[in-house]
């Protein structure tokens, strides 16, 4: 560790109020929640598929006798309720890895998460809002994946031509 002196007093830092819980404070106290709580659970996990082209790094992946049990995605107060990993590219990487991807944006709910990650039950969706997908931003999503791999095939890149018309296809029957 090296701590540096400071140069001259520019200006003032104070602490605002804050209405909102942002990310990292989100990350940070459920991090400290689950391993007080006993569960093997490290930050920030990267995973580098070169062949599937999925590079990704998780905000939290909750462990059990060394094999990822869960991959804990954490939004803000203000973005989570409104984020939907269906119909984002980041959320079908994420389940694309066979296990549980929990959107996570409220501490209050941490007695919630812990029962599922020590039953690993997946719960079902509470509220109607949930259980809807946004219909247009996976229409978008869908068309996106199918110009994606169109250029990939046009290209020569046919392992990723083929990855991403797995990805179309699961969008497609989310559709129907």
């Amino acid at each position: 560790m090296r701590i540096y002196p400071p140069l001259n007093q520019v200006s003032k830092i104070g602490r605002a109020t804050q209405l909102k819980t942002k990310e990292p404070q989100v990350q940070a106290e459920l991090f400290r929640l689950l391993v007080n709580d006993g569960f093997d659970v490290l930050a920030g996990v990267p995973i580098r598929q070169i062949a599937r082209g999925l590079g990704v790094q998780f905000d939290l992946t909750v462990f059990k006798n060394r094999a990822a049990q869960a991959i804990i995605e954490i939004k803000s107060e203000v973005r989570g309720p409104t984020e939907d990993l269906d119909a984002t590219m980041q959320g079908l990487k994420y389940r694309s890895f066979g296990i549980p991807v929990i959107l996570f944006w409220d501490i209050k709910e941490y007695s919630e998460l812990k029962k599922f990650l020590i039953s690993q039950v997946i719960p079902e969706q509470q509220s109607p809002k949930m259980q809807t997908v946004n219909r247009d931003c996976l229409q978008r999503l869908y068309k996106s994946l199918d110009i994606a791999s169109m250029s990939a095939y046009d290209v020569g890149m046919h392992e990723l031509e083929a990855e991403l018309e797995r990805h179309r296809d699961f969008v497609k029957e989310r559709l129907k």
